[in-house]
């Protein structure tokens, strides 16, 4: 018997074995990481990953679709208004002040809502959104219910200010008789809840190991209007990354909205304006 032969073969035998041993050690690690991924819950996973958020709620939240229409404001009620010339173009007020207003640079938000509250009709009914150093605006949106209507041209108001960061204009459009498009509370339906809008995220890679949410808020996206002018909207979760980034998401269907940061783009027609006229000027008008 050739025994060097002999040796040289078993050793081959030997790391073949050890080969095919360790693909099926590999691939039973593979299927175990597998299946506790599955098995984890979206918590486990975001901690995993080292994604914080902020405390969700965590009741059943039931909501609906809601609906409104575009507000036709009235001359008696825009003449009202102090300190601007009006004008009304459709359903869009377009206002100058007479005296510009001055922003607070230390208490940007605050001081934007006091000038709503005293010269934007029904003014209390916006909530601040962003303020844009570029264009040199701030943007506010309505509210319904205390949840925010989130980018729709119907229902928002735009201050323009001038390089001292004071009001010299705006524009307001506004939704009323918003409803809900069932006002039977017995088929509202429970929302998804604030965590799986996370899960959602996570799982299209919308979130990143690392990632702070920020926010997470329940507010009303718009879905496709209506033929007869009727908006309808969903309810939807707000989601901020880092301070930075924002997500809408559907709390009914589960889809990612696509953001329309278009707004105030709107061409105005002068044609079809109409002037309502000038409001009193009054004097000590700056806060």
């Amino acid at each position: 018997m050739d025994w060097s032969r002999a040796k040289t073969l078993l050793i081959l035998c030997f790391l073949i074995l050890d080969v095919f041993l360790l693909t099926q050690l590999l691939e039973k690690r593979q299927v175990d990481e597998y299946d506790y991924l599955n098995e984890s819950t979206i918590e486990e996973r975001l901690a995993a990953e080292e994604i914080s958020y902020p405390e969700l709620p965590q009741e059943t939240i039931t909501e609906n679709y809601i609906h409104g229409t575009g507000r036709s404001f009235t001359a008696e009620e825009l003449n009202a208004l102090d300190n601007q010339n009006v004008l009304l173009d459709g359903n869009t007020v377009v206002s100058s002040l007479v005296e510009p207003y001055p922003l607070n640079p230390d208490s940007f938000q605050e001081s934007a809502e006091m000038f709503m509250n005293r010269y934007v009709l029904d003014g209390d009914h916006y909530r601040y959104w962003s303020y844009d150093e570029e264009a040199q605006s701030v943007l506010l949106f309505q509210t319904f219910k205390e949840k925010t209507i989130y980018y729709n041209d119907n229902s928002l108001v735009i201050l323009q200010l001038n390089e001292e960061n004071q009001v010299v204009s705006y524009q307001q459009t506004m939704l009323e008789d918003i409803d809900q498009m069932d006002i039977d509370e017995n088929k509202q339906q429970t929302i998804l809840p604030a965590v799986e809008a996370l899960k959602i995220l996570f799982e299209r890679n919308e979130l990143y190991s690392g990632n702070e949410v920020t926010r997470v808020e329940l507010g009303y996206y718009t879905l496709v209007p209506l033929a007869n002018g009727v908006q309808v909207f969903s309810p939807t979760w707000h989601v901020i990354v880092d301070d930075e980034r924002n997500y809408f998401i559907n709390a009914i269907e589960g889809q990612i909205q696509q953001m329309n940061d278009g707004l105030g783009d709107t061409e105005r027609d002068d044609s079809t304006s109409e002037t309502i006229g000038t409001g009193d000027v009054s004097p000590g008008i700056n806060p």
